[in-house]
C-alpha cells in the first residue's frame, strides 16, 4: 500500500465543512441572529410614538363622551335619593301628627311664627324638643339635630352626605366645617307658611285644605347655589322653614325636591313655584295655580 496520503474525494464538499468546525464565528452568529428572530416573535415590536398619540387621543375622546354620561348617572341618583328622603319625612310627619292629636310640630325655636336661622344652643335647648328636626327624628330612626350640638368637634357630621337632614346634591358653605360655627343649616326645610300668626305655635294638619298642592317640605337654599331668580332672598339662607323665596328650584338640574301635605314628592321647576318677573320677582306666584303654600 502506497504511502501516500488518502487523496479521496470527501463525501462533503468543502464549502459545508467549515460550519461544523468548534469555535466558528459564521455559525455562532447564525445562531444569535435565530435567536433574536425569535425573541421578536415572542415579544412583538414596541409601539411608535405616532401610535402611543392616537391610543392616548382615543382614550380622551372615550372619556369626553363617557363623563358627561356619569355625571348624569350621578346626579340622577343623588335626585332619586333626596326626593326619598323627602317622602320619608313627610311619612313622619303623618305619624307624629296621628301621636299628636293632628298637630304639626313646629318649624323653628321660635315659636311666634316667624323664622329665623337657629343657632345650636336653640336647636339644643329643651323648648325645640316638638321642632321637626328634633320631633320626627324617632319615627325616622336617626338622631334629632340637638344630638350634633355638642361636642362642636361633631357638627361636621351633621353636614355628611348622607344625612337625612339635608338633600345630597346640597352645597354647604365653607363655614359649617368649621366647629365654632355658631349656626344649623338646614338644605331641607319645613314650608314656614303653614304656621302664621295669630295661630301660633302650631295649627294641625287637617286644616290644609288643598293637601296634594300645599308645600310640607322643600329644597332650602344655601349660600353659593344658584337661585331660581336674583330677586330670591340671600339672607339668613339655610332657615329650618322657608317660603318660595328661598326655594332651590335649581338644586336638581333646574329642578328643585318638594314634598305635599298628602305625602307626595316631586320635582318642580324653579319657575312653577317663583316668580320670575315684574314686582314679586323672587317670591311665591300670586295668584296661586299649582303650588300653595298657606294651609287656607
Amino acid at each position: 500500500m502506497s504511502d501516500c496520503p488518502n487523496t479521496s474525494p470527501s463525501p462533503y464538499p468543502s464549502l459545508y465543512r467549515p460550519l461544523y468546525r468548534a469555535g466558528n464565528p459564521d455559525r455562532q452568529s447564525g445562531r444569535q441572529s435565530a435567536e433574536d428572530n425569535v425573541r421578536r416573535i415572542k415579544w412583538g415590536r414596541g409601539f411608535t410614538l405616532i401610535e402611543l398619540l392616537v391610543v392616548i387621543a382615543i382614550i380622551a375622546v372615550l372619556a369626553a363622551l363617557l363623563l358627561p354620561a356619569l355625571a348624569k348617572a350621578k346626579a340622577s341618583s343623588r335626585r332619586i335619593e333626596c326626593l326619598s328622603r323627602q317622602k320619608q319625612w313627610a311619612l313622619a310627619f303623618h305619624e307624629y301628627t296621628d301621636d299628636n292629636d293632628g298637630w304639626l310640630p313646629r318649624e323653628g325655636y321660635h315659636d311666634t311664627g316667624e323664622v329665623y336661622w337657629n343657632n345650636w344652643a336653640q336647636v339644643q335647648d329643651a323648648a325645640s324638643k316638638d321642632v321637626w328636626y328634633n320631633a320626627l327624628a324617632s319615627y325616622m330612626s336617626v338622631r334629632p339635630a340637638s344630638s350634633y350640638a355638642w361636642p362642636p368637634a361633631g357638627r361636621a357630621n351633621f353636614y355628611e352626605r348622607n344625612s337625612f337632614f339635608h338633600c345630597p346634591s346640597a352645597r354647604f358653605p365653607a363655614a359649617t366645617s368649621v366647629p365654632g360655627y355658631q349656626f344649623a343649616l338646614f338644605s331641607i326645610a319645613m314650608n314656614s307658611q303653614l304656621i302664621e300668626p295669630p295661630d301660633v305655635p302650631t295649627v294641625k294638619l287637617d286644616r290644609i285644605e288643598r293637601p296634594s298642592q300645599t308645600v310640607l317640605l322643600l329644597d332650602n337654599l344655601l349660600e353659593g347655589e344658584t337661585p331660581v331668580v336674583d330677586q330670591q332672598s340671600k339672607d339668613n339662607l339655610g332657615q329650618p322653614a322657608a317660603y318660595a323665596n328661598r326655594f332651590a328650584g335649581r338644586r336638581h338640574g333646574g329642578t328643585g325636591m318638594m314634598t305635599f301635605a298628602d305625602g307626595h314628592a316631586e320635582a318642580i321647576a324653579g319657575a312653577k313655584a317663583v316668580e320670575t318677573s315684574g314686582i314679586n320677582a323672587g317670591w311665591a306666584i300670586l295668584p296661586p295655580v299649582d303650588i300653595f303654600w298657606e294651609p287656607e
